[in-house]
């Protein structure tokens, strides 16, 4: 699960992804080359390849 990286606001119980679309817009979200990276890791991780 790749969890957004933002502080989550006053009086607010957390931050989806959803919240950074509405603040942030589609330059808020990790480009490609970092997701791809992310699972090979995670793959890696536990032993899937």
């Amino acid at each position: 699960v790749l969890l957004p990286k933002l502080p989550i606001p006053p009086r607010a119980k957390g931050i989806d992804w959803n919240d950074v679309l509405m603040s942030q817009g589609s330059l808020g979200f990790p480009n490609a080359r970092y997701l791809r990276d992310f699972i090979a890791r995670r793959r890696a991780e536990y032993g899937r390849h």
